[in-house]
Formats: C-alpha cells, sequence, structure tokens
C-alpha cells in the first residue's frame, strides 16, 4: 500500500448529504432568566458534509504530517453544480492550511431542481475528475521525467470516496464509471505520446485503488451496504469498500490511514502535567503517538527490548515507553518530536498525536511531551 504515492479524496455531496448523520456538537450558551445568567447545553446535529470535511482534515494531516515528501494528497469536492479540486500537486498546495482553505470557498453543497435528482450525478462527476488528477504529475514524477530517464515512473494513485450510498448497486455504478475513465485516460495518453516526443505531462495509470466509504446514520439498520474485501475490476483498477456509521468517520479514517502507509502507535505512559483547575495538583497522563511502523523496528534494534513485548507488537502495532525526566542535559540537540528515542544514534521518525479530535487536554500534554520540556522515554 506505500508504493500508493497519490491520494485523491472525493467528497462527492448528493441528496443524503445535507440530512443529519447522528453525530452531535454540544455548545454552552449563556441565557439570562431572572436576575441571573444560567449555562445551558444545547446539541446541534451535523450533516453527513460536515462529518466527511472533518474526517478529510484528519486524514490529510496524516499524510502531509509524516510523509511531507513521500506522499501527496489531493482533495476534490463535488456537487450538482460544481466539480473542484480544493488543492493541486503542486509543494505549495500540500499544506492541511490550504485544503482548509478551500473547502471553506467550496461551501456547503448546492443542488439545482429536485436534489434527489442529482443523487449519483455529482459522485460520477468526481470520480471522472479523481482520474484525471492521478494523470497530472506531482513534483516528484515531474523530476523523475524531466530528468529524461529511460523509464517513465510508474504512476499509482489511490482515490478515496467519501459519500452516503444507498445500495450496492449504486457501487456497481461507480465501479464502471471509473474504469471506463482509466481506461479511456491511458489511451489518451498513450496515442499523445505516440504522435508527438515533447514533455510528458501526463502518466498513464498503472493502479488505482477505489477505497469506497460508505456512511448512514445510526438509525438505518441493518444498512445495504456492507464491507467488501479488494476485488479486482480489471488489471489497473481494484476496489474496496468500507461501511459504517457516519459518527465512526474519523476513528476509521484513521484507522484506514495506519494501513494504507504502515503506521504504528506508541504510549507514552506517566507524562507529570499540573492541573491548574484543580489548585495546580500533578497527575500523569499517556499519549499516543502515530508514526511509521519502522520505528518499533528501530526501538528493538536499539537495545530497548524491555519496553515492550514481541508479542504485543505483533498483535496490536503497539509499544509503550515510559516517560522519565534526566537530571542532565546532555542528550544533544536532538528533538524528541522527530526521534524514536533521546540517544542521537537512534534513526529519526516523524510522530504525530494519535488523538487527532482537538481534545484540548490530549493537545496540552502532546504539546509537552514534544516541544516543551527535554525528557527521556524509555
Amino acid at each position: 500500500s506505500t508504493g500508493m504515492e497519490k491520494t485523491v479524496i472525493v467528497l462527492a455531496a448528493n441528496a443524503l448529504s445535507t440530512t443529519p448523520c447522528g453525530d452531535t456538537i454540544n455548545i454552552d450558551v449563556n441565557v439570562p432568566k431572572a436576575n441571573k445568567t444560567c449555562t445551558e447545553t444545547f446539541s446541534l446535529c451535523k450533516t453527513f458534509w460536515c462529518c466527511c470535511t472533518e474526517s478529510v482534515s484528519v486524514y490529510c494531516r496524516v499524510i502531509l504530517d509524516l510523509f511531507p515528501t513521500q506522499h501527496q494528497v489531493c482533495v476534490i469536492a463535488s456537487d450538482a453544480e460544481k466539480c473542484l479540486a480544493v488543492n493541486t500537486w503542486r509543494d505549495e498546495d500540500q499544506e492541511l492550511e490550504k485544503i482548509l482553505a478551500g473547502l471553506q470557498n467550496f461551501g456547503m453543497p448546492h443542488f439545482v431542481g429536485t436534489p434527489q435528482r442529482h443523487y449519483l450525478e455529482s459522485t460520477q462527476k468526481g470520480i471522472a475528475y479523481a482520474v484525471r488528477c492521478l494523470v497530472d504529475l506531482t513534483a516528484t514524477q515531474y523530476a523523475m521525467v524531466t530528468a529524461q530517464q529511460k523509464e517513465l515512473p510508474s504512476n499509482k494513485g489511490r482515490i478515496i470516496l467519501l459519500a452516503p450510498l444507498k445500495s450496492g448497486a449504486d457501487i456497481s455504478k461507480l465501479e464502471a464509471v471509473l474504469v471506463e475513465h482509466v481506461k479511456n485516460e491511458n489511451m489518451s495518453i498513450q496515442q499523445s505520446r505516440a504522435a508527438t516526443q515533447d514533455v510528458v505531462y501526463r502518466l498513464p495509470i498503472a493502479h488505482c485503488e477505489l477505497v469506497v466509504v460508505n456512511m448512514y446514520a445510526p438509525t438505518v439498520r441493518p444498512h445495504p451496504i456492507t464491507d467488501s474485501p479488494v476485488t479486482m475490476l480489471c488489471p489497473e483498477v481494484s476496489r474496496v469498500v468500507y461501511s459504517f456509521p457516519a459518527k465512526l468517520l474519523k476513528e476509521k479514517l484513521v484507522s484506514l490511514a495506519k494501513v494504507h502507509f504502515s503506521l504504528a502507535t506508541t504510549v507514552i505512559t506517566g507524562i507529570p502535567m499540573k492541573e491548574e483547575q484543580v489548585g495546580g495538583s500533578s497527575a500523569n497522563y499517556d499519549v499516543e503517538l502515530l508514526h511509521h511502523s519502522d520505528m518499533h523496528r528501530d526501538i528493538f534494534r536499539a537495545g530497548f527490548q524491555s519496553a515492550a513485548t514481541a508479542a504485543l507488537v505483533a498483535s496490536n502495532s503497539v509499544v509503550s515507553l515510559k516517560w522519565a525526566t534526566p537530571r542532565s542535559t546532555n542528550l544533544g540537540e536532538c528533538p524528541l518530536s522527530l526521534c524514536a528515542l533521546a540517544p542521537p544514534s537512534c534513526c529519526r521518525h516523524a510522530v504525530l498525536c494519535e488523538c487527532l479530535s482537538g481534545d484540548p487536554s490530549g493537545c496540552h500534554v502532546t504539546s509537552y511531551s514534544l516541544f516543551s520540556e527535554l525528557c527521556i522515554i524509555r
């Protein structure tokens, strides 16, 4: 899976996208009553579209923070009126801020006439646009092509489709659209290359994996669409289907990122933190860090096998390390945020907090453990 350099995420709006998805946001509001102000909690229900945009930001953060040069992501938003790429393959567009700004500019999905009429139309447009994005060159591919190598780089990519669908027949229609567009694009590129010897600006698709992520409201049980394993649709296209309640989308996309990019988890236990809201008392916290699975291999090679059992790593891809505050500052200038372990001799790895939902306590502890204090993790 890690051979997929390019990922295209399609947010396809349909007749269900602006309906409640079953997930809620609680908001505390100060309400004046009589001679005093009372705080009341109100619940707002998210739409499917809101759930999708939140989850996309989480998945993109994993790619852009952990693999800023190895993997690229392009996000496409589609509704009945328009189909747009909110960012491009250019290096300056491979930033989470650009993606969020693009989604904000796209706005809420719009429908002309009856929304039901556009139920699959916007999804099909999104898939067609995604195929065109996959044949376009990334900055890395362009450098390889212009280096005049004898063989062009293999162009492999993944299309992740986020949309509430109704039945397996919908998926079959989308599969047919994808296969048709991949074959047409590949044929067009081959004919163009045969007719001219100019610089190549598009690459045929060697392999495209379609990941269909169907979501539904928790009241819809059982849903007619269920998980389906990887299936080859043609030599160039494969397909896998996931289906679950919309409120689990963020959690499920993080799990998918672990599979797509060979990620694992390291749990740092016993991090001391003062709790100002509880009279400055002290408490210990645990933080889960997300990183490439090679980091665990380096932990064991460095002689820290006692930090976790091999059975635990094999079954859960999780290693537990204990926090310790050093008595000396002679640990070199190697920031923990880029290290598997504190000693400078260890290999460096980018890490990311697995608590990606924006929980304040988790974010504060993670910031402390990664950037604030000199420490040893053992």
